[in-house]
């Protein structure tokens, strides 16, 4: 039976440590973190670093780990109880060391009632399963490392995330990249759900989309190739236009939850606030 080893990277005290994780190594690594965490005991390993980023913790968790597969998950997952067999199955059946599998994260149905959640389960704005099906083959963009295993021997031969990455925005896009480079095959499976319990507000999903602009700058730095590819840097006279209209409009979309304006304004502010960090 291939051994697997879940990587947990988290700037928080708690993280929900799941029941399905029992028979499982499980490495969490702390960023940062002041003050007392939960402690190693059996498979769990846990470990504090100085603040450094999601990629050097991840990066870390794998100098740590013994498995053969290495299963990246977010500190705001919960597991649905099939989650971890679903990704090792994949992986006895595919034996190919390039191969990848990225699993299915979404909402919980209560999260939805709040437009912001729900615009951000659809619109693909963070997470863009919604081009996705299962089976089916993805690209780079698609390397979504808050659900996703990759054979040990592959993430080490492309020497991990790049630890200049100091945000949780395009290290994962970016290793994604290098790894395309290499002949990775990245599958898509709709059974291994994970629920993304991460509640948001306006304002700091505002100051998130700084730090993308920020990262996108660098991952073109780094890629010139991929300029316009994985980020667009302009913002049209037309669009301008449709943001001003909406913002007048908002409250009204807000309160009867008219979609074709509250999303579109998500969309124009949160490309605003991304372009402060591009340009800053």
């Amino acid at each position: 039976m291939t051994n697997i080893t879940i990587i947990i990277p988290s700037n928080k005290q708690i993280v929900n440590i799941s029941s399905f994780f029992k028979k499982h190594e499980v490495v969490v690594v702390f960023d940062g973190v002041d003050g007392d965490v939960l402690g190693s005991s059996g498979m769990l390993g846990v470990y504090k670093i100085k603040k450094s980023g999601p990629a050097a913790c991840r990066n870390y968790g794998v100098k740590k780990a013994k498995g053969d597969i290495l299963l990246f998950l977010g500190d705001d997952v919960i597991l649905s109880k099939n989650l971890i067999e679903e990704h090792r199955n994949y992986h006895e059946k595919n034996m190919g060391e390039k191969d990848v599998v990225l699993g299915y994260l979404r909402y919980p149905k209560c999260f939805l009632r709040n437009p912001l959640c729900e615009y951000l389960e659809n619109s693909g704005t963070q997470f863009n399963y919604g081009r996705l099906w299962d089976g089916k083959k993805c690209d780079y963009r698609c390397f979504y490392s808050s659900n996703l295993s990759i054979k040990k021997s592959f993430f080490e031969e492309e020497g991990g995330f790049d630890k200049d990455f100091k945000y949780p925005t395009y290290e994962d896009t970016e290793l994604g990249y290098r790894l395309s480079q290499k002949g990775m095959k990245m599958v898509f499976n709709e059974k291994a759900v994970g629920l993304h319990v991460h509640k948001i507000s306006f304002v700091k999903y505002c100051l998130r989309m700084i730090k993308v602009g920020k990262s996108a700058r660098l991952l073109e730095k780094k890629h010139p190739e991929l300029k316009g590819k994985v980020y667009v840097s302009r913002v049209s006279f037309q669009e301008w236009i449709r943001f001003g209209v909406v913002f007048v409009l908002f409250p009204f979309g807000y309160l009867f939850r008219i979609k074709k304006i509250y999303y579109p304004f998500y969309s124009s502010t949160f490309k605003f606030f991304s372009l402060l960090g591009y340009n800053g």
